[in-house]
């Protein structure tokens, strides 16, 4: 049987807003939203501008993993 996956990250689905987390780049604004989609938890972050733009969003909460493979996951919307 497969186990359940543990998130490595400090609130991984922005439940705390942007806590553990910082925004960069182009956008006109980034906020957290009550999640439409509800795949996860109860919030999503959205990041938005009208016109073409490079934005990040970054963990600032992962450290001291120990050696070994990790997979990553996110859901990207356009």
């Amino acid at each position: 049987a497969l186990s359940t996956p543990t998130s490595l990250l400090a609130n991984p689905g922005f439940e705390s807003n942007f806590t553990s987390w910082t925004t960069s780049g182009g956008s006109v604004w980034a906020q957290i939203k009550t999640n439409d989609q509800r795949f996860e938890g109860a919030k999503s972050a959205n990041i938005w501008n009208d016109t073409s733009y490079t934005s990040n969003l970054t963990s600032n909460a992962v450290a001291g993993l120990t050696a070994g493979q990790y997979a990553a996951t996110a859901r990207v919307f356009a």
